[in-house]
């Protein structure tokens, strides 16, 4: 029993009437919860002191020092700085929000070192959220059982090159020579140079027990045995990892054990605040519990839950005239958003947006912040699923407004990829030039979304999926046309060289066919759209709406089309050839019903739900007044997501 609410975990508040003491008072009873073990928070150094589970916190810290050969007593030298250190103190929890256990570190006041004789070198990579995303959608694909470990104290393995002193730990100076400081062997947390330390320690490890480091994630360690890939993904000391063979998981935990203090967790279950539930069908990633602890840091725990994270219409301003509020209240409630984009991208452009408004954010503002943080009050378990029977085809889209920034008029790009089914990637940016024309905001934020392609492909590569031709979706004619042809125009010729680059990869790039931009017009057909209505089976139902060269819809036409047929079609510009003649503009829900058709022929494929049960109707001829329904109707289908654009390898 306590009378301290912030002690408990889990509280409920649940009045239960009064409780006598032997002091002969009574309390009131408010509601209950779990008991923590110790002091929940402390800054002070006492305070843990004078707490016998934050001093064993503490003790085990140092004993880590002492089995790492991490510093040596010597005296006090006269010429040299000396680094103060600084106890810190945190709770580490689980999952579900739990203290598990509490952990004390010891730091070094690393501001005060000076560059050049403390320390030379300080980068060290850190896995892209990306990568981390790229290794889940892999070890779904492949129904590959990820597992977490966890190096205990990973920066005090470090071997330092510079010679540094610190200070004493506080509350734990040797009574024999007090005056005496520590000479570093390894390095210490918060020292510049001790994440390159401890990267150099591990990369070399690896490397020496037969890993290759990724062609482009250094942060990425693979091993192959045969047929068998070993993955090694490394976030500073958190390290995640799975194999298609489950014993070279166990030889990997015995490789890292032989040389580290690791502190194995099994399989993963969260990682850098991200909860990860692994089961037979795929992997499922979202941050649930971190949104329950922004909320309670935001005091919006109590807040009424809306639909959507802004709304639609006039979009924010300035607002010069507005109340003015607290810069560090909202900057840290966009830090915390932005951080939970990792794995909700529907508040991506709603935080990027707000973000533009840190320098002198409104009332106006913050109110628009905080209804993202009601819109997920109401979706906290909202996440990406990755499935495991899906294809592994890397596809791109891209998208930008015009002008959309009062502040500027700059446009904002947006971009997303995914492998199969699985969103890996997805972007919302404002643009770093003012664009004259739509064609050119969509130019450059195909060539954004483009850097990102080929970054992905060459990810790829280490996971042994050599991609040949990459596709970018873009909704604007103009802009394929810019990326299609070396034309030069009065309305393009000013367009900066850096976003070019596309146009290269396109004509000519790595090779020509590395990286394809589409659209609307397909193999430079004057195909306006064609998506997949149903599949049977291997056999596919494709729907072409036809359109000529000014753009006018001229009909629909539906069948099998074989992949070699339509390749060839790409070198005849006039027309489409269909199959069979009688199955111009007609419908069918089977092959069976259009006669003469090769039942083998391989196209394109749609997910639909296994319940679904289509029409039972035999093939029929659309009336020439049907051709406005049917195309309004794709249009729809297409602004839905029912069906997508799709383009022939």
């Amino acid at each position: 029993m306590t009378g301290y609410k912030e002690l408990l975990h889990n509280y409920v508040e649940r009045p239960g009437g009064t409780v006598s003491f032997g002091n002969k008072t009574t309390g009131v009873i408010k509601g209950y919860g779990i008991l923590t073990n110790g002091k929940v928070s402390i800054k002070k150094v006492f305070q843990a002191l004078e707490d016998s589970d934050w001093l064993l916190a503490m003790q085990e810290e140092l004993l880590q020092f002492k089995r790492n050969k991490v510093y040596r007593l010597v005296p006090r030298p006269q010429d040299k700085s000396i680094i103060k250190t600084k106890w810190i103190f945190r709770n580490k929890k689980d999952e579900s929000g739990l203290i598990v256990r509490n952990k004390a570190r010891l730091v070094a006041k690393g501001y005060s070192q000076q560059e050049g004789i403390d320390y030379d070198e300080t980068f060290a990579p850190v896995a892209r959220i990306e990568a981390i995303r790229i290794f889940l959608v892999y070890a779904a694909h492949k129904n590959i059982k990820v597992f977490q470990m966890d190096v205990k104290s990973a920066f005090l393995n470090g071997v330092l090159h510079e010679e540094v002193y610190i200070e004493q730990p506080e509350g734990f100076v040797d009574p024999d020579f007090p005056d005496h400081v520590c000479i570093l062997d390894k390095a210490l947390y918060g020292l510049k140079q001790a994440p390159r330390a401890w990267y150099e320690t591990l990369t070399n490890h690896l490397l020496s027990k037969g890993f290759k480091r990724g062609t482009i994630d250094t942060t990425l360690f693979l091993k192959k045995e045969g047929d068998d890939l070993l993955l090694v993904q490394i976030y500073v000391d958190d390290i995640i990892f799975g194999s298609t063979n489950p014993e070279l998981c166990t030889k990997f935990s015995k490789i890292m054990e032989t040389e580290f203090e690791m502190s194995m967790m099994g399989e993963l279950n969260f990682f850098l605040g991200i909860q990860v539930k692994q089961n037979p069908d795929g992997i499922f990633i979202n941050q649930s519990e971190y949104i329950k602890d922004m909320l309670k840091k935001f005091n919006m725990t109590d807040c009424s839950p809306i639909k959507t994270p802004m709304p639609t219409g006039n979009l924010l301003g300035p607002d010069l005239s507005g109340k003015s509020v607290d810069q560090k209240i909202y900057r840290s409630m966009i830090g915390s958003l932005l951080y939970l984009t990792a794995t909700r991208p529907d508040i991506m452009f709603a935080t990027c947006f707000c973000a533009r408004f840190q320098a002198n954010p409104k009332e106006s503002h913050l109110a628009a912040v905080k209804r993202i943080l009601r819109y997920l009050k109401g979706t906290p378990e909202l996440g990406l699923w990755y499935p495991k029977d899906s294809s592994f085809e890397l596809i791109s889209f891209t998208d930008s407004d015009y002008g959309g920034c009062k502040l500027d008029r700059k446009s904002t790009s947006g971009s997303c990829q995914f492998l199969g089914d699985k969103l890996v990637s997805w972007t919302s940016k404002k643009q770093n030039c003012v664009s004259t024309s739509t064609a050119e905001a969509e130019y450059v934020a195909a060539a954004s979304c483009c850097s990102q392609v080929l970054w992905m492909k060459t990810q790829l590569l280490d996971y042994g999926y050599k991609l040949k031709r990459v596709p970018i979706y873009c909704d604007s004619e103009s802009a394929i046309a810019i990326t299609s042809n070396p034309v030069q125009h009065s309305k393009t010729k000013h367009i900066d060289i850096r976003y070019h680059f596309i146009k290269d990869n396109v004509e000519k790039g790595i090779p020509t066919d590395s990286c394809v931009v589409s659209g609307f017009s397909h193999f430079n057909l004057n195909l306006k759209r064609f998506g997949l209505l149903y599949g049977i089976d291997d056999v596919c139902l494709i729907l072409f709406v036809i359109s000529n060269p000014k753009g006018e819809i001229v009909g629909c036409k539906i069948g099998l089309y074989p992949r070699s047929q339509v390749g060839a079609q790409s070198e005849d510009k006039g027309k489409v050839k269909v199959v069979n003649k009688e199955h111009s503009d007609c419908f069918a829900w089977s092959h069976e019903d259009m006669v003469g058709i090769d039942p083998n022929i391989i196209s394109h494929k749609l997910n639909v739900d296994p319940t679904f049960k289509p029409i039972k109707q035999k093939r029929h001829k659309f009336a020439p007044e049907r051709n406005k329904v049917i195309n309004d109707e794709v249009d729809n289908l297409l602004k839905t997501g029912k069906i997508r654009e799709v383009k022939y390898p």
